[in-house]
């Protein structure tokens, strides 16, 4: 039965019934909190004290206690004070972050260019996923492990493991970074590879070798003075990110001899410039989600295993199966993360590709349009 109410309804009523937003920033700073609280927890087994045969081990106050009068500024007594604090004060650090970023796009005309970022990341990771393109990954993730496993035994086939690996980096390119492929909403045939041509292939090379030349040249002169290096380095960062851009274009376009010169002039304007580094902003702050556990598995490696370890050894007893468990993972992942992240290049290309498609849909004739078609 459906019953409808005359008159105004009351202020205060249709304020309890409006859903409570809470800000990314507040997520994101409990998140932070949360792993401080995850350190300190696994903070104590550092600090290990022994008493006749006994060991004991400080507690989370006491360690809190011990790591206040160690920090550069004067922090508050009561852990729940401090907490509260910190949680406010990276609240306030990721909201203002978020809000100037906001207003710059707004300035720039360009959130929906910003949207397209996520649009990209979305269609990669599901294409990814459900096309079986991970089958790819995955096969580089276990020609890796065997290489260091082969290796670690002075087998000579890890020679071949090596070889598997590098030829399966080399095919992704020709999988991923092609027009056909990117345009498809629902990705198939990808185990069929295309081919570029040579003149593409040239292309990069030449512009990747040039790159690097010039990249060796600066850095020997700007190494002499500090602040000229690290003007070198962000002027040479940005660089780096465009000229991608420029290579990853050649490749999904096929760029021929005769047309190499308009797509110069495509990917060197600002326009292309400021749209592309979004797309490096955008992993930037999912970078921030990830970065407190890779930094959490670095600070229980270093600081809290080896004592832990040392007290084991002394007393008999052995690590549980969930401690084994994250060390050798944590051990590995430390040792070897470039070569876990490796195989993930097909799903840069995936994302980075669709982006530049998507962004070449926008019209020429307004700088940043909503109008997009998906």
């Amino acid at each position: 039965m459906n019953v409808i109410l005359s008159g105004r309804s009351s202020p205060h009523t249709y304020a309890r019934t409006q859903p409570v937003k809470i800000k990314p920033s507040l997520y994101l700073a409990l998140w932070y909190a949360a792993n401080f609280i995850a350190l300190l927890s696994a903070g104590v087994y550092a600090f290990p004290k022994f008493e006749g045969s006994n060991v004991i081990y400080p507690s989370v106050i006491e360690l809190f206690n011990l790591l206040r009068g160690m920090a550069p500024v004067p922090t508050p007594e009561n852990p729940v004070i401090f907490f509260f604090a910190a949680a406010l004060w990276l609240t306030v650090a990721f909201g203002g972050i978020a809000a100037l970023f906001t207003k710059t796009l707004k300035w720039f005309s360009m959130e929906d260019v910003f949207k397209l970022t996520l649009d990209a990341m979305t269609w990669g990771i599901r294409n990814y996923i459900v096309s079986g393109i991970v089958i790819l990954s995955v096969a580089i993730w276990i020609g890796i492990a065997s290489a260091i496993y082969l290796e670690n035994r002075n087998s000579y086939l890890a020679i071949p493991a090596e070889l598997l690996c590098l030829i399966l980096l080399l095919a992704t390119p020709f999988v991923t970074l092609n027009k056909r492929f990117l345009s498809l909403h629902q990705v198939k045939d990808w185990h069929k590879p295309s081919w570029p041509g040579w003149q593409p292939l040239l292309f990069c090379a030449a512009i990747f070798a040039i790159l690097r030349v010039i990249e060796i040249t600066v850095a020997d002169v700007s190494l002499k003075l500090l602040p000229a290096n690290i003007t070198v380095q962000v002027v040479w960062y940005l660089l780096d990110i465009f000229v991608s851009g420029l290579m990853l274009s050649i490749l999904v376009y096929r760029t021929k001899w005769r047309d190499i010169g308009h797509e110069l002039r495509m990917r060197t304007n600002i326009r292309f410039c400021m749209a592309w580094l979004l797309m490096n902003v955008r992993i930037f702050f999912i970078a921030l989600w990830v970065a407190p556990l890779f930094l959490l598995a670095l600070l229980v490696n270093i600081f809290v295993v080896p004592p832990y370890a040392d007290v084991l050894n002394i007393t008999g007893g052995k690590f549980g199966t969930l401690a084994s468990t994250f060390i050798y993972l944590s051990n590995g992942f430390v040792d070897y993360w470039p070569l876990i992240a490796l195989p993930l290049i097909v799903l840069i290309f995936m994302i980075y590709g669709r982006y530049l498609l998507l962004y070449d849909q926008l019209p020429l004739e307004t700088p940043f349009p909503s109008n997009v078609q998906k």
